[in-house]
């Protein structure tokens, strides 16, 4: 995810909105991409520090951004099925795929796409009986919180299908091609390079941060560790009543 933010967010900036605003960071209105970016950034470093014991605020709950990841991480497409309240259903694709930039350099991107339910129901079918076990999650949506559950296999099948992944995939691909979805290559995710990569584009994330805030005139200069430049009258508001808020949290 940190790899290609910078390249995400030129490509889908409405989608960078979206993750600022569940990172909680306190940016002034009309913040710079830059911030934006580095704000996301943040959260996502300060995330994998973290014990996979440890509760998760509700607004880190696993979304969009982070099932693409996943996607990309373990190189096979994953379908999500939403159940809503009323028990109406709406299955999504999530997979992956090459994008040209502006700039002419191509970059792996997650995608997610929407899929018609019966059309859903016969692709997993054909995958299945061609020997594909696909990674299928069903999130409950609930007041309380939303959770996911997973669909297993029977154990020996799947670990035969784990065993010969990589002869399948050509298989995989022509049924996804078939049913209107992308042909995925299946080069191992590369932890090292991946992980180099992430340190790459943190010192240029930061580095950008620094040139925006050097070219801009102190007054308008983003805040700086989260917090928000307010009118003197209104901080005086706040100071007087200031009160402990509660948050909701829930398990990974």
């Amino acid at each position: 995810m940190i790899a290609n933010l910078v390249d995400d967010a030129q490509l889908h900036p409405t989608q960078l909105d979206v993750e600022t605003k569940a990172s909680e960071a306190k940016l002034l209105a009309g913040a710079a991409q830059e911030d934006k970016i580095q704000a996301v950034a943040d959260i996502d470093v300060a995330q994998r520090k973290k014990s996979v014991k440890a509760s998760v605020p509700y607004t880190m709950w696993v979304r969009p951004a982070h099932v693409k990841g996943v996607a990309m991480h373990v190189r096979e497409s994953i379908y999500v099925l939403d159940v809503q309240e009323d028990n109406s259903t709406q299955l999504q694709l999530y997979a992956y795929q090459d994008i040209e930039l502006p700039s002419g350099d191509t970059i792996e991107s997650g995608t997610v796409t929407e899929m018609n339910n019966l059309d859903g129901i016969r692709l997993l079918q054909e995958l299945i009986r061609a020997g594909i076990y696909p990674l299928v999650l069903i999130v409950k949506w609930q007041k309380k919180g939303n959770h996911f559950q997973a669909v297993t296999y029977d154990r020996e099948r799947y670990e035969y299908y784990a065993d010969h992944m990589a002869e399948l995939v050509t298989i995989r691909n022509e049924i996804l091609v078939s049913f209107g979805g992308l042909a995925m290559d299946a080069v191992p995710y590369d932890t090292s390079m991946t992980a180099n990569a992430v340190k790459k584009e943190l010192v240029a994330i930061r580095k950008a941060v620094k040139t925006l805030q050097r070219e801009q005139p102190a007054a308008v200069q983003q805040p700086v560790q989260g917090t928000v430049a307010l009118p003197k009258e209104e901080a005086d508001r706040q100071s007087r009543s200031s009160h402990t808020g509660s948050s909701v949290e829930g398990n990974t």
